[in-house]
């Protein structure tokens, strides 16, 4: 995987490009207000945080105005990134877009990479490795079917399971230490045929969380079906 400096202040559109009403644009990072705040003709400070403000962008050094934008500022960790965030709402137009985005790289933010601002969410401890996962599945998703299972996946539903799975796992270790602690007493703690039974269906919860992955990629993926005839 390329490596992705955390420190960077980074930028993307965040909706699809083409002809439109609204494109939302994306900054991120630890010092991303002073980065932007030259370029709007009304600064932004912690009082605005998650409000959402009529503003200017401004060209660097002339200061003409780019756009009429609406500026959301989203201070950490109270954000998808969990990073002091900046949303500008700007006309959907390329050249527009293409322009802001240039300025705000021209001051020294970066283009951020595909699926990095959901990778910071993730380094950030905003969402765990499913919930990353579930975020691709959302945006790719090709039916009714794929988009319910992964919006669940977002969620958290599928992290509940596996942290009640772990949590089993872990009684159980407990309990054997313990056992073990006290072989020489003689002391029980938990019968062997019991933890072997407890065992069989914590494994069994495994084994049926496994059996979901290939509906799940199916779901996800599709099925390529060749019609003869």
């Amino acid at each position: 995987m390329k490596y992705l400096p955390e420190e960077d202040i980074i930028v993307a559109l965040s909706s699809p490009l083409g002809s439109g009403a609204i494109a939302i644009i994306r900054v991120s990072g630890r010092a991303c207000l002073t980065l932007i705040n030259p370029l709007l003709k009304k600064t932004l400070d912690a009082d605005d945080a998650r409000r959402a403000r009529f503003n200017e962008f401004c060209a660097a050094g002339s200061g003409a105005a780019v756009d009429q934008v609406v500026t959301t500022y989203f201070k950490a960790p109270a954000s998808y990134t969990g990073e002091d965030l900046v949303e500008i709402s700007c006309h959907c137009n390329p050249l527009i877009i293409e322009r802001i985005i240039g300025e705000i790289v021209h001051r020294g933010a970066r283009v951020a990479e595909p699926g990095e601002f959901t990778f910071r969410a993730f380094m950030n401890g905003k969402m765990d490795l499913s919930q990353a996962e579930a975020v691709a599945g959302i945006i790719n998703a090709r039916s009714r079917q794929s988009l319910t299972q992964s919006l669940r996946h977002l969620e958290g539903r599928l992290s509940e399971r596996i942290f009640a799975i772990r949590e089993q796992i872990l009684g159980f270790l407990a309990l054997i230490e313990i056992s073990l602690d006290f072989s020489e007493e003689e002391i029980e703690v938990l019968p062997l045929d019991e933890l072997k039974i407890r065992l069989t269906e914590t494994i069994a919860q495994i084994e049926r969380l496994l059996d979901t992955y290939d509906y799940g990629r199916l779901l996800q993926e599709g099925i390529k079906l060749l019609i003869l005839g």
